[in-house]
């Protein structure tokens, strides 16, 4: 009689724990940006925190960092850079007057180098090119290479921002920081 209460007992438990894995498996931390389309954004997945109920998304790469521009629904949310950054070719900046940042960038201590602009007046030129109510803080930028920034308006880290509702608080460095031996 026990063996016949084994076999359904050892099954049920096979079943709990199969249901289990598959629901942790649909909580992990990485998702697509939330209500952008494939076609809105080529941006790698990101993972994602909540804070305060604010959904951040974490930037770690290059391609992660470009995708911000991608549509209106990534200029308006929120990110916390998690890893330095080397971009590698011409840095196109980050919302226009027709587009502009409208979320927060935390830059989270990490750094972003190897930003230049492109030849040609652009009329803002920055990491942020125009915001609108957007925040940008803790962002350092080593060696921003304005030499082709010639638009209407220029910042290494914003060129413009607009509506009294936006901030900015930032570090520029010449130069890589030089670590002390010891």
């Amino acid at each position: 009689m026990k063996f016949k209460i084994i076999g359904p007992v050892v099954m049920c438990v096979m079943l709990i724990l199969t249901a289990c894995n598959t629901v942790s498996e649909n909580f992990e931390s990485e998702s697509k940006l939330s209500d952008v389309s494939a076609s809105e954004s080529n941006s790698a997945d990101m993972k994602t925190e909540t804070i305060d109920n604010e959904t951040w998304y974490y930037i770690e790469t290059e391609s992660q960092l470009r995708s911000i521009a991608d549509s209106d629904t990534t200029l308006a949310q929120n990110y916390i850079q998690h890893k330095d950054i080397e971009l590698t070719s011409e840095w196109i900046s980050i919302g226009d007057d027709e587009h502009p940042f409208t979320g927060k960038y935390n830059g989270n201590g990490y750094t972003i180098s190897g930003i230049y602009y492109p030849i040609g007046e652009k009329k803002y030129t920055g990491l942020f090119g125009y915001s609108k109510g957007g925040e940008m803080y803790n962002i350092t930028l080593i060696s921003p290479d304005t030499t082709n920034a010639d638009g209407t308006h220029n910042g290494a880290i914003v060129a413009i921002c607009l509506d009294g509702g936006g901030s900015h608080d930032n570090v520029v460095l010449d130069k890589k920081p030089s670590v002390p031996e010891s």
